[in-house]
């Protein structure tokens, strides 16, 4: 029987992503499960769901493995890693991509606090800052050939119109037939294949290691 591999985020820990594998049918219960205890202040979301075959069984160990180093605790699932990372892998292992019959919409409380996450997050990821001045093109992981291109402001223009980069991530994904309904742009916009959220990331560790303050 198919199964789900799953990659879960969760907007209170923009740095981890958990992979996990399950029935099909059991993917919604353990989104459940995992969001249920009173320490998570938000529920997970399904980033991405790979469809693997039987042949494919042990595509999760696989995958586990490859980012090994980034992995928080040896028992835990949880692993340091952009979440479009575990993505290109699944895609490698020609999974087949069901992530939008498991993402569900936020109610109004859920939804309010994620906005007031991301848009400090929208302050903090400066285009300018990490070297991806106005006038960048940037094309969306999930679809083909879709772009944006940065302007000034710390924004995106999308079919036309000015926005966030995680507002025009959000009418893309949609356009292309998925259901969320609020996403961290710099986890969907990419450039030469790196997303964005990568991009800060090697960019603040640069800093780190060099001693220089940290501004992202």
């Amino acid at each position: 029987m198919p199964q789900i591999v799953y990659v879960l985020t969760n907007p209170a820990m923009p740095d981890l992503i958990k992979i996990g594998v399950t029935a099909r049918s059991e993917v919604n219960r353990r989104i459940a499960e995992l969001s249920r205890p009173t320490g998570v202040p938000l529920p997970f979301e399904c980033h991405y769901a790979g469809e693997v075959g039987n042949h494919n069984e042990n595509v999760e160990h696989l995958i586990q493995r490859l980012f090994a180093k980034s992995r928080v605790a040896k028992r835990k699932e949880f692993f340091r890693i952009a979440p479009e990372e575990a993505v290109y892998a699944l895609r490698l292992a020609r999974a087949k991509d069901v992530t939008p019959q498991f993402q569900k919409k936020h109610d109004a409380e859920g939804a309010k606090a994620i906005e007031a996450l991301e848009r400090g997050r929208r302050r903090n990821t400066v285009f300018s800052e990490v070297g991806i001045a106005p006038g960048t093109q940037l094309t969306l992981s999930r679809g083909k050939n879709v772009k944006c291109t940065v302007v000034e402001g710390n924004k995106v223009k999308f079919k036309g119109r000015v926005m966030s980069s995680s507002a025009a991530a959000v009418k893309a994904l949609q356009d292309i037939g998925y259901t969320a309904t609020s996403v961290s742009g710099p986890n969907y916009w990419t450039l030469r294949g790196k997303t964005v959220f990568e991009i800060a990331k090697r960019k603040r560790r640069k800093r780190q290691m060099t001693g220089t303050e940290e501004n992202l």
